[in-house]
């Protein structure tokens, strides 16, 4: 005591509770034993509330070093201050110091949930939340679960998961436990579709946890019913923040809620391949290869209208090849189609692990997709300086530059992949070139680190 009388002068009481509860049994009465407090002479005159504000960094202090403090706790108190700071010509910043001491000392929950029920390995949309997690769960100051939408769900890297400590959960009848045991600071929705994870934000609300949505795929045309209307409005408005792969998506989707969200960013997903990356441009002395790496999904993908636009008799006489990697529920019927066309410069690949060596044998990509966001396999075949042909869907046009850095068709339809494809055939002696300019057109769209620049953008809305 002592201590407590040579150190406080306003703040006295509160050190001596918190001490109590760290040292001492505590008993509560539930009520008032005394009204004698005087705040007009105390904490609220402006003579002293330096010196109060002095004691009160010293208890939270105290406070930390010997109690398990949460994030929502340290929220509540920065609101305090803004509220203060309202009502009162006076500099906290001493006390905002401490708060940010604060907030960088506790522990950080992030429940990670894929709202994807058809995440495979290789999946594209499942790539940023997993090397988030695992980057965070490296960082002393964080902690991290999954929540997946299926038990059969197997992403790339859950062996990795499991191996860092990161627990596991699944969508299952007992789904919303996950909150219960985890109780998690902020939740980060990744979706595959833009009307996933609606059934989340009940349980957001009722908890008082803040959400954030990473969306890869808003697909036009795809609108969401009048039943769903409302909830989906509540679900993007109710988020802290809601990530787009472009300004495309964004707009897309603003469109279907016929409202401006205001909360929108843009997020960039990590590619496998190294921004360093030289590889040597392949020989075109028998065949120009172009390569269509893509789930074989064609309502996506759209795979049956580059077929179709092959079945013309031109493509068929020409020394042009089309690469398919894949894997997907439509393989088959591709492969029956291009029998059905006869096209004998196709070849359908299963999916390819290692994707260098997909831009090792072909000289560009060629995308004929219905809707995209931005795709993962477009990213890496400009990393490695190969010319695009696509479709000018979802982000594409965000990248490309039509006829400078890429051949843009200017929708998903056969007449105008034929268009482009015949104007790139063309200048296929510049492919090369054009691919430098693609490479060159990726690198200022990225930053250099996708997983870092994404977790300053949580960390400021966790701030």
């Amino acid at each position: 005591f002592e201590y407590l009388k040579n150190t406080f002068k306003y703040c006295g009481d509160w050190f001596l509770y918190v001490s109590l509860m760290k040292f001492g049994k505590l008993y509560c009465v539930c009520a008032a034993l005394s009204s004698f407090r005087m705040h007009s002479i105390n904490e609220n005159n402006y003579n002293i509330q330096s010196l109060y504000l002095d004691e009160m960094i010293h208890i939270q202090k105290f406070i930390l070093y010997n109690f398990n403090i949460s994030y929502k706790t340290i929220k509540l108190a920065y609101k305090f201050i803004k509220i203060y700071n309202n009502y009162n010509n006076f500099t906290m910043d001493a006390y905002c110091n401490s708060l940010d001491f604060l907030y960088k000392s506790i522990q950080h929950k992030i429940l990670f949930v894929s709202t994807n029920p058809g995440a495979v390995i290789g999946g594209g949309s499942e790539m940023l939340w997993q090397d988030v997690a695992l980057k965070l769960s490296k960082e002393t100051n964080y902690k991290v679960a999954v929540c997946l939408e299926r038990k059969d769900n197997i992403v790339d890297k859950s062996g990795q998961l499991i191996k860092n400590n990161i627990s596991l959960y699944y969508k299952d009848k007992s789904w919303y436990k996950c909150i219960e045991k985890f109780n998690p600071d902020l939740i980060i929705l990744s979706q595959g579709d833009h009307n996933e994870g609606i059934d989340w934000v009940n349980l957001c609300i009722k908890n008082d946890i803040p959400y954030v949505i990473v969306n890869q795929l808003v697909k036009d045309g795809w609108w969401i019913n009048n039943a769903s209307y409302d909830h989906l409005v509540n679900f993007y408005l109710g988020a802290s923040k809601v990530f787009f792969t472009c300004n495309n998506n964004k707009h897309s989707m603003e469109c279907q809620l016929g409202k401006k969200l205001h909360n929108a960013d843009i997020h960039y997903n990590p590619v496998s391949i190294k921004r360093d990356v030289q590889l040597e441009y392949p020989s075109n002395e028998d065949f120009y290869y172009l390569a269509c790496p893509a789930r074989y999904t064609v309502l996506h993908k759209g795979q049956d209208i580059l077929l179709e636009v092959l079945n013309d008799t031109k493509w068929k006489h020409r020394n042009l090849f089309i690469n398919f990697y894949g894997h997907g529920e439509n393989k088959y019927q591709l492969e029956q189609l291009s029998k059905y066309y006869a096209i004998q410069n196709v070849k359908f690949n299963g999916y390819q692990k290692d994707v260098l060596d997909i831009w090792k044998v072909n000289h560009g990509i060629i995308m004929p997709s219905r809707f995209e966001g931005v795709p993962i396999s477009l990213l890496g075949a400009m990393l490695c300086s190969r010319v695009p042909i696509v479709t000018a869907v979802g982000g594409h046009n965000e990248l490309i530059q039509d006829n400078i850095s890429g051949y843009l068709a200017k929708a998903p339809t056969v007449e105008l992949l034929d268009s482009a494809l015949e104007i790139a055939w063309t200048h296929r002696i510049n492919w090369q070139n054009i691919g430098l300019k693609a490479r060159e057109s990726v690198l200022n769209f990225m930053p250099e680190d996708p997983v870092s620049d994404f977790i300053e953008k949580i960390n400021k809305e966790m701030c």
